[in-house]
């Protein structure tokens, strides 16, 4: 019986069983696996930091799946490591590197579909959007309740707590509205929801004709105010715009809409100009004429003059 094969850890300096090192696609590790140990690895990195972990898995060119990561962290975490790399030993991981993976993550952090696709950012958010909303409603209540109350924050004026508590308010009785019309409510009534969701929308202003947009400014304060409110932040993957050039681009639809909806525009900025240089011509022919001494003329006799004295 041949004997188990052995390598030396490079960290530790000790000659261990090849199980005990990490297997790795990456042709640049001899024999396919790490240079260290998965107990060394342990003591190197952070278990619980997942930055840490990932820049680990991107060495190895092994796959970091957060959700099953955190998952073992959860149940081990002493040996999280260990117990990740165990699962990576499964066929759905065999043809998976660490760039195919962080691409998926990619994509779920460009959707912000990140915290449906961990399970733990999942608890952790369900457990905040409970204690805004109700703990009685499922998740997927509160992910409506949430995105629908966001929309309205991002479209509509809530500048005050009690239209925030009218947007709560509305949002509630739209998702009671959405059960009703899918069946999953029997014996509600529907029409006495519809009224109080139009008596909320009238109280508190929430109408097509108040919406935000960027073409509805009426100063440059207020697009500031928007701005701070709606949070934007450019995504640097698609988006090389920064937030100097997001603000040049909706001042200048704010001036390009003023300049449209004045027909005359144009001919009264001429007539004030022309005006203003014809009161400009005049106060300078009153100036020169004051400045020059005006002759006086004398048609008679001076003989006359000197009798008359």
């Amino acid at each position: 019986m041949d004997a188990p094969k052995t390598r030396t850890c490079q960290k530790c300096r000790q000659e261990l069983s090849e199980d005990r090192f990490v297997k790795s696609p990456c042709k640049f590790f001899p024999g396919r696996r790490s240079y260290i140990c998965t107990n060394c690895l342990e003591r190197m990195v952070k278990q619980d930091n997942l930055n840490e972990v990932d820049a680990l898995c991107r060495y190895l060119d092994l796959p970091f799946d957060i959700d099953r990561y955190t998952f073992c962290f959860k149940n081990n975490p002493d040996h999280a490591l260990t117990a990740y790399f165990n699962t990576l030993l499964d066929e759905h991981y065999a043809a998976i590197s660490w760039a195919d993976e962080n691409e998926r993550w990619r994509l779920a952090r460009e959707s912000q579909t990140l915290d449906e696709e961990v399970e733990v950012l999942s608890e952790a958010k369900t457990r905040q959007l409970k204690k805004t909303w109700s703990g009685a409603y499922s998740r997927e209540d509160l992910n409506f309740l949430d995105n629908y109350y966001n929309r309205i924050i991002a479209t509509q004026n809530v500048s005050t707590p009690i239209l925030q508590e009218y947007a709560r308010d509305l949002c509630e009785v739209e998702l009671q509205i959405k059960k009703i019309l899918r069946g999953e409510l029997a014996g509600a009534d529907i029409k006495k929801l519809m009224d109080a969701r139009d008596n909320i929308i009238k109280i508190a202003h929430f109408e097509a004709t108040n919406a935000k947009n960027a073409a509805d400014f009426e100063s440059i304060g207020e697009l500031m105010v928007y701005f701070g409110k709606k949070g934007w932040h450019p995504n640097w993957h698609i988006e090389p715009q920064d937030s100097v050039d997001f603000c040049m681009q909706n001042i200048q639809t704010y001036l390009r809409r003023l300049v449209s909806n004045e027909g005359n525009f144009a001919d009264q900025v001429e007539d004030k100009r022309a005006h203003y240089n014809m009161t400009e011509r005049l106060e300078n022919l009153e100036n020169e004429a004051a400045a020059e001494p005006i002759p006086i003329e004398y048609e008679g006799d001076f003989d006359d003059l000197a009798d008359r004295d």
